[in-house]
């Protein structure tokens, strides 16, 4: 069966910033009896905008009468205004039209501390969060509205995180049909690498450091949409979710920056210098300002979980599953974190190739992967056992096996090819510049979104651009 993607996109759009008025009149004829808001709650994101309609509204006055300074009012006419989220919190916008008043309860909410470009792998379906938080599949059918964010891969349904941090489960009934159901409150974001669930437990923070862990309910030995949820540790700001066709690794990276983690351990993910499963959370290291954990090699025989921490002193350290992502690292189970580089303010990667930016936003990559014959007419091949210097002034960056991808100062996409058997050295020195005004971009389905929120397609092959095609607006 052809498997799609399911992308969410969910960002904060920079607005000029306008000066709350308190109240802004329009001069019209008196309303007609039928007149009525086309909303009575909405939630809007921080730093965007919502449009209240007032159908057959006349001689309407609108004002902010609860919560001055959390929304700005702008574009008034007698029939609608434009209400702009300025900072988290509760608002009432009001229409007085006429002897008649009509109110409007607005939330501001923003984002959750993850990447702005969210992915979601499913069997039989796609779809897309647009900028009205109405989450909608592949072929433009409403799924749920007030959606954040998504997350999931599998027939056995996807994740939904709600704008009032409520999380949901979906799975898919038929063609026309999505039962959902509230799985737990006050979930501060999606866990990044969260997958459905299928056998294995899965786990999320709260907005009070709590984790929960939650496990998926069958019947006849079927999965059901129904969920026990356990409370497992506290005091954490992150987690993060390594899997693997190894197992199930998961960690914590606790408010006190200690980094803490549990699972399957085969490669030594625990940096215990063991190689045993670790039921309960052990503690890795201290200090730790950020982490990600890079799971699959594609290519190679085994599949573990490299694991990549960026310490507060800005030190880059790495252990776990090793074929060229760890340097130095003696073998291929590393079980104790070993430094790999200085002044690093940024990593990520994909597949054992690691990218890197340091305090001087100098992009650096490395590892390794191999696929593909002559016959097959498709070869990538990347080796680089050390960091790699590849451009300078770079802001943010992604990679895949097809190549190295960036964004630049003045937000410009580049990338490096790595299709061929040119030495490493040519392809990583070789930019193509693929789009420009690009603000994220996801290497693994090869979209980047531009500051006008619009979704990009795009494709390399050689060094060269094969595609480069807008997919979707408004996001």
């Amino acid at each position: 069966m052809k498997k799609k993607r399911y992308i969410s996109i969910s960002l904060a759009l920079l607005l000029g910033v306008l000066p709350l008025t308190g109240q802004i009149c329009t001069q019209n004829a008196y309303a007609g009896s039928s007149a009525k808001l086309n909303y009575t709650k909405i939630w809007i994101q921080k730093g965007t905008n919502q449009k209240l309609k007032l159908k057959k509204g006349k001689k309407t006055k609108w004002s902010v009468t609860a919560g001055k300074g959390v929304v700005s009012l702008s574009s008034a006419t007698a029939t609608g205004v434009k209400v702009t989220a300025r900072k988290p919190g509760t608002a009432v916008v009001t229409a007085k039209s006429g002897k008649k008043k009509y109110t409007c309860t607005v939330k501001v909410f923003t984002e959750p501390a993850s990447k702005s470009m969210h992915t979601c792998s499913m069997d039989d379906y796609a779809g897309v969060i647009k900028r009205n938080h109405v989450l909608y599949d592949a072929k433009g059918k409403k799924v749920c509205a007030d959606a954040l964010d998504v997350a999931g891969a599998g027939t056995e349904g996807f994740w939904v995180l709600k704008v009032n941090h409520a999380l949901y489960h979906y799975m898919y009934k038929g063609r026309k049909k999505y039962s959902g159901v509230k799985v737990l409150s006050g979930v501060k974001e999606l866990t990044p690498g969260m997958q459905s669930m299928s056998n294995e437990p899965s786990y999320v923070v709260r907005t009070d450091g709590t984790v929960w862990k939650l496990t998926q309910k069958t019947k006849n030995d079927s999965l059901i949409n129904r969920f026990k949820v356990k409370k497992f540790m506290s005091g954490v700001s992150h987690l993060y979710c390594g899997r693997a066709w190894t197992g199930n690794n998961n960690f914590a990276l606790k408010k006190d920056g200690s980094l803490w983690g549990w699972g399957e351990n085969e490669y030594g993910e625990m940096a215990n210098g063991k190689t045993k499963k670790v039921s309960r959370p052990v503690r890795i290291m201290t200090n730790v300002m950020s982490f990600t954990c890079i799971e699959d090699s594609w290519g190679m025989d085994q599949e573990g979980n490299v694991c990549l921490a960026i310490k507060k002193d800005h030190t880059l350290w790495g252990w776990g599953f090793n074929q060229g992502g760890i340097p130095e690292g003696k073998s291929e189970k590393v079980t104790s974190p070993v430094k790999i580089m200085n002044d690093i303010v940024f990593v990520d990667g994909y597949h054992n190739i690691i990218v890197a930016i340091d305090k001087k936003k100098q992009l650096f990559s490395w590892g390794r992967y191999a696929i593909g014959s002559d016959s097959e007419k498709f070869l990538v091949t990347f080796t680089a056992f050390y960091p790699t210097k590849v451009a300078d002034d770079v802001i943010t960056a992604d990679a895949d096996v097809k190549g190295v991808f960036y964004i630049r100062s003045d937000k410009t996409l580049y990338g490096c090819d790595f299709h061929g058997e040119t030495p490493l050295e040519t392809r990583l020195k070789t930019k193509m510049k693929i789009l420009k005004n690009v603000k994220a971009v996801k290497a693994f389905e090869n979209f980047a979104l531009t500051e006008d929120g619009t979704l990009w397609k795009f494709d390399t092959r050689n060094n060269k651009i094969k595609l480069r095609k807008k997919y979707m607006k408004g996001l």
